[in-house]
């Protein structure tokens, strides 16, 4: 079956899926990783309760109905909710290899954080 037979499914497709996906937001490990959505990889770091359930309730906000690779100006609203509501620090965001290759290719390191100090105004 196609990925976007899959999607039409609601199912999600092999190639998008990362580890912790699926994982409730209890067994998040504390400093680790998570997807948010198929695209945009962002460092956690919270281990209050609270901030967990904020957390989940902001990713599936942003993350939507469908699966499909977000836009500049959608992955942009996204990790400036993020910013703004205190969840990602600049200095621990991360952008998977399909985040890169949707705002124009692979870069380095120190390049994505311009571009998103730029675009998000982290300081």
């Amino acid at each position: 079956m196609s990925a976007t037979a899959q999607r039409a499914e609601g199912q999600r497709p092999e190639e998008s899926w990362r580890p912790g996906a699926d994982v409730a937001p209890e067994t998040w490990p504390e400093n680790g990783y998570d997807w948010l959505g198929p695209e945009v990889l962002i460092a956690i770091g919270s281990s209050s309760e609270a901030q967990r359930a904020s957390e989940a309730t902001l990713r599936a906000r942003i993350a939507g109905e469908g699966h499909a690779p977000p836009s500049r100006e959608a992955l942009r609203d996204s990790l400036g909710r993020l910013r703004d509501a205190g969840l990602v620090a600049p200095d621990r965001l991360r952008l998977s290899p399909a985040a890169r290759a949707l705002l124009g290719g692979v870069r380095p390191a120190w390049w994505q954080r311009r571009f998103w100090y730029a675009h998000l105004g982290l300081r």
